[in-house]
């Protein structure tokens, strides 16, 4: 026993572990109860007065002076980091010479841990979620290597498939996070109101509440919450189509004095009617009745009001990531197509199936960032060579060998896909848009081929679609 009664991680571990088994006596068993409950008592008191005498330093000058200067000292740190990174084009080798990143490495090398891009393929190339987070982490996931942090932010209604990814790259990355000795918290979600300007340049951000990943109740709340959300949007567009006859990309380039929003009274009346919780309907129905709030009362009246859930988490391997050269949500991309090669090389070698890791980092992809309806199969990509020749190469191993969607002399993407650029989707970092949209006829073949690698990294109402077509080719 330690003499503060509080056990070190090591010991509270062979405790937990003795605990489990069935031979103990009834003496060992009272007592591992015994001085596992003096643990959670002495814990919970030390806890307390750490975050009380924090409180205390917070708020005393000294404190406020110090935290000050510390915030400042970081943020120089990290602008300058930034534009070490930005000046060579989020080049991996200057992300590897990052403070904290080979702090990490000398860190997890002492603990008998290699943190080495050759280990991070290995671990990706072990089981079909290798391509699944791949995909996770190139769409709809920001990697900032300059915290060593990355982030999702997705849709409410979505929050199941975000809560398997943030689980999973967790238990991916686990063996990292104990070899740099990083204790950081469990990840959580934020639910968020985000109101947008018709142009979608300019938000302002209402945070919500904080839950845990596996916090079931919570889960089925942001989902039902976020459906709804989504219906209201809908049916705020239903009006602008009925008085105007313009879809929401044509409003986007139009005023407000070229295309008017709908009456207050109407819209009001569309959220009474939603199936939104009591909470937002009121704090949306406030707006719509506060003359100070100009700008979320326009968003709400143009439909442009969006209910997301965002978490992140530490992630020591974000180094080995950027030299993949997938990008991010935010960030371009300079596909590594030699480790690309490696990784499928590796997917072999552990006695997997190429073509089927293929179909898992495209349904994966799609499931993020792109469309899977009855009437459309589309994947949202980085506007460059690299990018293209990836998916050349990810589309020939998973429909290849479909003899119906067979491409003979031309490419896979040729014969599947309409590659255009969307001149929309340009964010602050230039990064453009392509759009590989399937047409309808290929549709039954490329459902029925994902229908098998369908799985909890892709949002419940996507998957649906490809049940929907294995059940009409059983009938």
């Amino acid at each position: 026993m330690h003499k503060t009664g509080i056990l070190c991680a090591e010991c509270k571990f062979k405790c937990e572990a003795m605990l489990g088994n069935e031979n103990i006596s009834l003496e060992e068993l009272s007592f591992l109860q015994a001085t596992l409950a003096t643990h959670e008592r002495a814990y919970a008191e030390a806890k307390h007065l750490t975050r009380n005498n924090m409180i205390k330093y917070r708020e005393s000058d000294y404190g406020k002076e110090k935290i000050a200067a510390y915030v400042a000292k970081r943020g120089k740190k990290e602008k300058a980091a930034r534009k070490a990174i930005k000046s060579t084009g989020n080049s991996a080798k200057a992300i590897a010479k990052l403070p904290h990143v080979e702090n990490w490495i000398k860190k997890a090398k002492s603990n008998g841990f290699a943190l080495a891009f050759d280990a991070f393929t290995d671990i990706v190339a072990r089981s079909y979620n290798g391509a699944s987070l791949l995909a996770a982490l190139a769409t709809d996931g920001y990697v900032d290597h300059v915290t060593g942090r990355m982030e999702f932010d997705l849709q409410m209604r979505d929050v199941y498939a975000l809560s398997h990814t943030m689980r999973s790259i967790r238990e991916f990355s686990q063996g990292a996070l104990k070899a740099v000795r990083s204790y950081a918290k469990a990840p959580k979600f934020r639910m968020l109101i985000r109101f947008e300007s018709r142009d979608r340049k300019t938000k302002s951000t209402t945070i919500g509440t904080g839950f845990a990943l596996d916090d079931e109740a919570k889960l089925d709340y942001a989902e039902r919450t976020g459906g709804a959300g989504y219906a209201l949007r809908k049916a705020i567009y239903g009006l602008h189509k009925e008085i105007h006859g313009h879809d929401l990309k044509a409003r986007s380039k139009l005023s407000l004095a070229e295309a008017p929003n709908p009456p207050v009274r109407k819209v009001r009346s569309l959220v009474r009617r939603s199936d939104l919780p009591r909470v937002i309907k009121d704090e949306l129905l406030s707006i719509l009745d506060d003359p100070s709030q100009s700008f979320k009362k326009r968003a709400i009246l143009n439909g442009s009001i969006f209910l997301n859930v965002q978490s992140s988490q530490s992630f020591p391997w974000h180094h080995c990531y950027a030299k993949l050269g997938l990008g991010s949500s935010k960030t371009k991309s300079n596909v590594n197509l030699s480790a690309l090669r490696t990784i499928l090389r590796k997917v072999e070698a552990n006695g997997l199936c190429k073509r089927k890791f293929a179909r898992h980092w495209i349904a994966a992809w799609a499931g993020f960032d792109g469309s899977i309806t009855p009437f459309n199969f589309e994947l949202l990509i980085d506007n460059s060579p690299k990018m293209i020749k990836m998916f050349d190469i990810l589309t020939a191993l998973a429909f290849g060998d479909n003899s119906e969607l067979n491409p003979g002399d031309r490419s896979c993407i040729e014969v599947l896909f309409r590659v255009e650029s969307d001149p929309d989707v340009i964010n602050e970092e230039g990064k453009s848009i392509l759009r590989m949209r399937t047409a309808r006829h290929h549709l039954p073949q490329i459902y029925t081929t994902l229908d098998a690698v369908m799985s909890d990294w892709i949002p419940r109402r996507k998957q649906e679609v490809c049940r929907m077509y294995r059940q009409e080719d059983s009938e």
